[in-house]
Formats: C-alpha cells, structure tokens, sequence
C-alpha cells in the first residue's frame, strides 16, 4: 500500500472510531463500501418514491390511492417468487449489478413514457417504484449478511444503515432540486444516474460470496434486518421465501410470535393511513406536480434527517433506561396524538391541516426507521434461533403485505364512498382516515402491553434453555417488566424462580427480592437468595438467615453464617459458640463448620470437643450431621475422623461421610487417605454411584491406586469391574494408558467393561486415542476366544450321545434345531460367551474406526432382516484392512460352523476335540483371574450327570475333592449324593 493510501485508510479509520464505531483491524474497507451501496440504493427509492407519489396523485388524485396499495399488496407476490429462483442460480454481487443497469434502463425508458402523458403510465410507475424498491433494498441487506459475520453484522449494521437515512435525504433533495430547476420527469434520469454510479461501485470494490474466517470456513450468514435504515416498503430478505412459508407454522404455534405479528400487522396498517393522509393534503395544498415533487422530497429528506438524528441521540438511552416496553409505545402514542391533531384540524381549523400532517407524516417516518424498528427488532432475540429466522421472514413476507392489502380495502370502505351513495368531501375523509388510524392506534398500544409481557417470559424461558443468543440483552427499567419478574419468583417451576433471581440480581434490582425467598424448598433457590441478599446488604433479613443455620444442606449452613458476618453481626463468634450446645445437631454441626473456619485457637478447641461428642453419638442422625459438617472443614483436618464415618455401621451416615469426602475434593486436593475405603464401597449398589463420583472428584493422582484395585485378583470382582467406568470418568492421558493396559484382564466382564470405558473416554475426548497395535492386539485375542468356544461347542456336538447339534446363528447365539431339544446349561453359557466376544469385537473395532458406523452396522448385523446383514458386511468388508479384517470376518462371516471352524484352525491352530477330553477341560477350568469359569466348571459336571456319562464320574469326584470355587465344589458334592457317592 502506497503512503497516500495507508494515509487516506488511517484517516477513515480515525473518523470511524471519533463515531463511535467498533472497527476492528481489516473492517474499514467493506465498512465503507456497504455504507456507500446503502447510500446508493435508498437516494434512489427516495428520489424515485418522490416522483411516484408526485405523478400519480397529480393525475389519479390521492383518493385513488388505495386502489395502487392494494395493486402493489398483490402484484408483490409473484414478482418475490420469480426473483428468488435466479436468487439461487446467480452470485449476489451479480445479481445487484445486473438489476441496477435494468432499473437504469427501465428509468430511461419510463421518463420517455412520462413525456406521452397517459395516466397508466403512472399507475404502472408506482407499481414498479413499489416493487423494484423492495427488491433492491433486499438485495444490499443480503449482500450486507454474506459479507459480515454475525458479530462484524451487531457492531457494524448501525453504521451502514445511518448511511441509508443520508440516502433518504439526497434523494428527497434531488426530486426538490430536480422538479425545482428542470422537468419534473427528469428526477428519473438523475435517479438512473445512481443506479449507473451502483454498478461501478459493486463492480470495483465488491464480493462475490461470504467472507471466510482464518479456518476457511464460510461465516454464517446473519439476518438482513438491522436498526438502522429502512423503507416505508418491506425490506425482505428474497432469499428467506422457502422459510417464509415454514414460519406460518412456527408463528401459529407461538402466543409471542403471534403477537409480534399483530403489532406489525397494526403498525403497517396506520402507516398506510398516514401515507394516505399526507398525500392528500399535499394534493389540496399544491398545484403544479413540480410542487408536488418537491413536497415529497422535502418530506423524505427532513424525515430522513429525524430518523437519523433520533438514532444517534435517542434511541440508545431510551432502550438503556426505560425499557423496550416504553419504546414500543413512543411511535403509536405519537401517531395517536398527531391523527388526533390532525383530525381536530380538518373538524375545526383547516388552515392547520398542511402543518399537522407534516408534523404527522415526519414523526411516523423518523420514528418507525429509528427507534421503532430498532425495538422490534428486539423482540426477536428470545426467539430461539432456529426459529427466528422463519418467523421473521413469514412475517416480512406475509404478514405485512398483508396488512397493507388490509389497510388498502379499510381506505377504499371509508374514503371512496362506499358506506355511503355519494363521494366524501377531502375534509369528511380527512376526519373518518384519522378515526381510523385512532381505532387502530388503541388496539395497537393493547397489544404492546400484552406483548411486552410475554417478551418477559420468553426470555425466561430462553434462560431455562440456556439460550447463548438471548443471554443479558434483556432491559428491565420499565415497572411492567419487573412486574414480571417479581411474579415470577411464585412459580411452581425451581428453574423459573431462578432465573428470575439471576436476572433481578444482574440487573441491579435485587432489592426486590423479598427475604422470605429464604424459606423456598428448593436448595438452589435459598442459596441465590442468600447470595443475593449478602450482596444487597439487606441486614433486615438477619433474623431469617439465621434460620438457616439448621437448614437441611450444609452448605447452606455455611453460606449463612458468612452472609450474618458480612451483614455487620459482630457478634458472630459468640453466636456460633453459643449453638454448640443447641439441642438441634444440624445447628451444632453448623457452628462447628464456623468455628473450624476461623483462624482462633480457642474457637477450634471448642468445634474439637463438641464434634467428639457429635462423633461418639448413638444417634445416627447425630453422626450424619457431624459428617456433613466435616465437608465444611478444611483438608487435612479432621480426616482420620472422616474415614471413621466411612465404615459407620449405618448407611445414610456412610453416605454422609462421601458426600464430605467429595465437597472437600471440590474445594481442592485431598491426600490418599480416602481412596482404599472409596474403592471398597463400589460393591454396595446403595452407596455405588456416591462413591464413584467422590473417587472422580479425587483426581487424576489416584488413578495408579485405582489400577491396582482393579487388577488385584484377590479384591471383590465386583469392585474391580466397577473401577473402569471410574477411571473414565476422571478422564485424562493416565486414564488412557490404565484402560489401555488392562485391556487383556482375565476375567471376561471386566474386560468387556474396560473396552466400554475406553470407548467413553475416547467418545468424550476426542484427542485421546490408544495405541491402534494395542487394539489390534486385543482384537485378535477376542477373535481366538471366540473361536475357541466354538470348538468347544463343535466338541459336545459331535458325542453319539447327545441325539442333536448345536446350530450358531449369526454367531451370537445357539439353539437346537426344529424338533430337537433345547441346548443345554453348558452349551448356552459357551454361545453367551461368543456372544460376548463377537460384541467385545465391535467395541474394539469402534475405537480405532467411526463408533456411529460400527454401531450402525453392529444394529444391522443383529436385524433379522437379511438385506441389513448384507449391507453391513459389504460395508465391513470395504472398511477393514489387513490382518484386522481376517480376524474380524473369522467372527462375523455369515459362514456354515465347519466352514468357521476351518478359520479357527488356520489363524490359531484350534480344532474340536472328542467330548469326553473336552468335558474334562471345561470340568477343571483354572479360576486365573476369570470369574466365570467356575459357573463353566459347574454346568460341564451337570452336563456329565445329565448325560449319564458314567465313564467321566471321577470329573464329579475330583472336583468334590478339590480345592476349586465354593460353587464347583457344592455341585459336584450334590451331584455325587444323586448318583449314590
């Protein structure tokens, strides 16, 4: 960049800043350029609006108005449908070049049409000033979003649009210059002069598509709807058609939208009246169409003029300190008040008419473009985004054409004469437009009232849904929203008195919140009361908060005495000394948490000896409190005492004794003294999940002594299978390479459970990945369990004794065939084993490749339905590579059982044996480490004495014998009573 050009970029920057506008670095450029496209596009709707108002009541006469509203109400239809599909088949950029050479022509070839003389031609003109208006001021707010981001679209759309009111007022000052000095057609050749001058801007300096940020992604367009300015003709985004038609559904579900739809309905209706009203008077008060051009265009630019300077010095401070409520009602009361002036103007003083409707139509204009437009635009925010955007553009759309349709037959009832038999006199219509638009004005100002209530609850309910967009732009300055607020602390819902809490208390009215708030049965609720009345320094509410101190939730007790010695109670200490001897042990308990929190001696001897008698209590209601409040002790105090309670002989007490375990974990690190006692207590499913979570509070530095437990062979299995789901949950690299590495446990549920562990871990924390070798390592282990229960299965089938063969369906489950009888203890707990093993595959197969997919396609091979089965193996058979596919298809094959017993000979030397060696295995099945064997072992000597195969008795009587599982032993010592020793 040249030292003339840093120069000229450094001083628009400047001047952008001294307007207070947030440029961020890189924004000047496009800032600019969309300022100067606005400017363009609204000199031209305002030149060309002042011609078109001008021609058509100088030949038709303004009575005839009504009729062209409502003409362009309809004809807007089609036209918005034609224009959307080359909408999608074109670049925006394009598009607005292209559109803005054919409105040059178009206003070229209209001036030669002006000079005929014909009245259609104006009914025509105004039909499309109408309509070509609409589409080009679209067009600028589409390009504006693909080109701005949703932040870049908040900081920088007020700028961009000031640049369209500065449009308003040139082009109102070009159709008055024009008209003044030259033809009055001739404001058409200088409006198609800015049409040419917006194509060689878009052309030098504009963009074909979105912006993308530093990842090179596409930003998300924003809504091309911004407080800045606007046309008195709908300004809807073309490309929002198809959602247009979805948002009816979306508005007629909605009590809010609904209302937000009335209100514009409403509001688009008076300003048609009002439209009507100023062009009539301009036609009795004017008598050349140079006049009336120039009428029209000094309306447009002094309204433009009021709408911008009451963006800049109002509309800010009004929103900041009275509320959207008092915003919404500044343009009907002004309406009102002018119609009614304007009335008792055309009733009692017609000199006074031309002054008021000026006053009239410029209040409503820069008003409806300043303040009013920037309110409704609010009222969308609590809209949940997904809806917001349908709901806008139906309403755009639909809702107010509508209402202009609306209003167009309203006019043509009350002036042209048909409630009566003869035309009305100017001044008769004058009187019935204004008792018009204050019938609809009323309706109007009821409906905000309404409206602004159900904005309240909206954002409420889009604070229960945690909505990011709404969050802290709600304004509660006005006494109808705090109303509703405050009501809304009765709600049955916790979450709603809540969020009425949080929005009083951010909003620096937590005066409000009355103290007996404290008494509210949800713990939440009375802990943001107390916080809020700490932070209000209510010190009335004292005597409440003391109350607290034997509330169920010790951490309430807690916050409560801190809330009394912020709230000036001096005398604290002595208080909290004196509830140590309070009959009621949560009290005491409350005082002890206080007293072991302070930095005094004497205060802790005195918490000591009153928690030894807590401690020592045969009360176990005593012992929970004296649990509860050591949570509220600082670590490492009192901890010998803690894991006292950890093995209290009462469960509620043990209870108690984790859950201060945990709160003492959350304030910060604990030794390792809990852990052993923790771990000890996943065996109780009472006390299962409080256990684990307070082990999860510990922290990554126990995961090694997690490890051991979970691989000691002499800990309860059902502790260690408990473990990795905790270890998970602590979630880390330690928890990654622990659940790696125990990924052969012995024991089968354990290992199944690990795998899910691993596959949690990894599913919440996509950055950790085991080793793939380690999972392929793991897979092959499966795959030769699952072949070697096969083999076990082929074994029993083939004894001359059994009269029927094992049949594995898809190769998760067995059955007998038709006729046969049902498989056998043994023979189903070998099926359930592959089936274990066949799920243990996929979960593996699930960590190293998509898990959707490999659930999807472990889903379809589970279906019955064989076009499923064959999509996913086709789909398996693409995916998987190398030695990992061999294995997997070995498991997963829609193969016959010989044919998968070839596999398990070929990968793992593994064949079926006679029954007689294999039911002696299975009958002295090794324990190391797996569980399950035992129940294998047990249902191999049932089989024997079910089968009456004598030749294998002494199985029965060594395992009698033996030093094998409780289990084993008990059978084979009731099985040898029934065959007679």
């Amino acid at each position: 960049m040249s030292a003339k050009r840093h120069r000229a970029s450094e001083t628009s920057n400047s001047w952008l800043v001294h307007a207070n506008v947030d440029l961020r670095c890189g924004e000047a450029r496009l800032c600019w350029l969309l300022f100067a496209i606005h400017f363009l596009v609204l000199t031209f709707h305002y030149a060309s609006k002042s011609i078109r108002q001008s021609t058509y009541i100088d030949a038709l006469g303004a009575e005839q108005l009504p009729f062209v509203y409502l003409l362009v109400a309809i004809c807007s239809y089609p036209v918005l449908l034609l224009y959307g599909r080359l909408v999608d088949r074109y670049p925006l950029r394009r598009l607005i070049s292209a559109s803005a050479l054919v409105v040059a022509a178009n206003l070229a070839v209209f001036w030669w049409l002006f000079g005929l003389g014909a009245p259609w031609v104006r009914v025509v003109f105004y039909l499309w000033v109408g309509i070509v208006g609409l589409l080009l001021v679209s067009q600028f707010w589409s390009y504006a979003s693909l080109l701005l981001d949703a932040r870049q679209a908040k900081r920088l759309f007020g700028f961009i649009g000031a640049g369209g009111l500065l449009g308003g007022i040139t082009g109102g000052q070009i159709a008055r210059w024009t008209s003044t000095y030259f033809d009055t057609r001739d404001v058409l050749l200088a409006a198609a002069a800015v049409m040419l001058l917006l194509v060689l801007l878009v052309g030098w300096r504009g963009q074909d598509g979105p912006r993308m940020d530093t990842t090179g992604r596409h930003r998300t367009p924003v809504s091309a709807r911004v407080a800045g300015a606007r046309t008195d003709e709908d300004e809807t985004g073309i490309e929002s058609l198809s959602q247009a038609r979805d948002g009816f559904g979306v508005v007629r579900r909605s009590k809010y939208l609904r209302l937000i739809a009335a209100l514009i309905f409403l509001s688009a209706m008076v300003a048609q009246v009002i439209d009507l009203q100023f062009a009539w008077v301009i036609q009795a008060n004017t008598d050349s169409l140079g006049e009336r051009t120039a009428a029209f265009g000094n309306l447009y630019s002094v309204m433009g003029v009021a709408a911008f300077a009451f963006q800049m010095l109002f509309t800010a401070r009004i929103h900041r300190r009275l509320g959207v409520g008092f915003a919404l009602r500044v343009l009907p009361a002004t309406n009102g008040f002018g119609s009614v002036l304007f009335g008792a103007a055309a009733l009692l003083f017609p000199a006074l008419v031309l002054p008021a409707v000026w006053l009239l139509k410029i209040a409503e204009n820069g008003l409806r473009y300043s303040l009013d437009q920037a309110s409704r635009e609010l009222l969308f925010l609590p809209v949940p985004a997904s809806q917001r955007a349908k709901a806008k553009a139906f309403i755009d759309v639909f809702v107010q054409r509508a209402a202009k349709g609306a209003a167009a037959i309203i006019l043509l009832i009350v002036t042209v004469g048909w409630i009566s038999s003869e035309p009305l006199a100017p001044g008769d219509a004058w009187i019935r437009t204004a008792a018009v638009s204050v019938g609809l004005i009323v309706v109007w100002l009821a409906l905000i009232g309404t409206t602004q209530r159900q904005y309240v609850a909206a954002y409420r309910r889009s604070l229960l849904r945690r909505d990011p967009e709404s969050q802290g732009e709600l304004e509660i300055e006005d006494a109808a929203t705090l109303e509703v607020l405050v009501e809304g602390l009765g709600s049955a819902d916790p979450r709603e008195v809540l969020h009425s809490l949080e929005l009083l208390s951010s909003h620096g009215r937590g005066r409000l919140v009355p103290p007996l708030m404290l008494h509210h049965p949800d713990i939440e609720v009375r802990c943001k009361t107390l916080e809020i009345l700490q932070s209000e320094k209510r010190s009335d509410a004292t005597p409440l908060i003391e109350t607290l101190l034997a509330d169920e939730d010790p951490g309430i007790r807690v916050a409560a005495t801190r809330a009394l010695a912020s709230l000036g109670r001096r005398d604290v200490r002595q208080l909290m000394s004196a509830r140590l001897a309070d009959p009621d042990p949560r009290i005491r308990a409350a005082a002890v948490s206080y007293l072991q929190g302070l930095k005094d001696p004497e205060a802790h001897h005195e918490a000591d000896a009153t928690l030894a008698l807590m401690l020592a209590d045969g009360d176990p209601s005593v012992r929970l409190e004296a649990a509860r409040a050591l949570g509220e002790v600082e670590e490492p105090n009192h901890s010998a005492d803690l894991v006292r309670l950890l093995y209290d002989s009462e469960p509620a007490v043990v209870k108690g004794a984790i859950a201060a375990v945990l709160r003492r974990a959350e304030r910060g690190p604990v030794g390792p003294l809990y852990t052993p006692t923790l771990v000890s207590h996943l065996h109780n499913r009472k006390l299962k999940q409080d256990a684990r979570n307070a082990l999860v509070a510990l922290g990554e530095g126990i995961i090694p002594a997690l490890q051991h437990f979970m691989n000691d062979s002499q800990e309860e299995i059902w502790v260690r299978r408990a473990l990795p789901k905790t270890i998970a949950r602590i979630g880390g690299g330690a928890a990654l390479q622990t659940l790696t590495a125990s990924l052969d446990a012995k024991d089968p549920f354990l290992r199944r459970k690990v795998m899910e562990a691993l596959l949690s871990l990894c599913s919440h924390d996509p950055s950790l990945r085991p080793r793939r070798e380690a999972i392929e390592s793991q897979i092959a282990a499966e795959t030769r369990h699952y072949l070697a229960a096969l083999t076990d299965l082929a074994s029993l089938g083939e004894n001359g004794t059994v009269g029927f063969r094992i049949v594995v369906s898809e190769g998760v489950s067995a059955r007998a065939e038709p006729g046969a009888e049902p498989p056998h203890l043994l023979e189903q707990l070998l099926a359930d084993r592959m089936s274990d093993h066949y799920g243990n595959v996929f979960v593996l197969l699930a960590l190293i490749y998509s898990p959707r997919d490999i659930r999807a396609a472990y889903k379809s091979l589970e279906s019955e339905q064989p076009r499923l089965q064959a999509h996913a193996l086709e789909y398996l058979d693409n995916l998987l590579v190398g030695e990992v596919r061999r294995l997997v298809f070995a498991v997963i094959d829609d193969l016959p059982v010989r044919d998968r017993l070839r596999h398990a000979k070929k990968l793992f030397d593994l064949q079926p044996a006679d029954a007689d060696s294999t039911l002696n295995k299975l009958a002295s099945l090794p324990a190391n480490g797996d569980a399950d064997a035992a129940w294998l072992s047990a249902a191999a000597l049932q089989y024997i004495h079910d089968r009456r195969l004598v030749r294998l008795y002494p199985a029965i009587r060594d395992a009698a014998a033996g030093e094998r599982d409780p289990l084993v032993i008990e059978t084979a010592a009731s099985l040898l009573e029934q065959i007679g020793g």
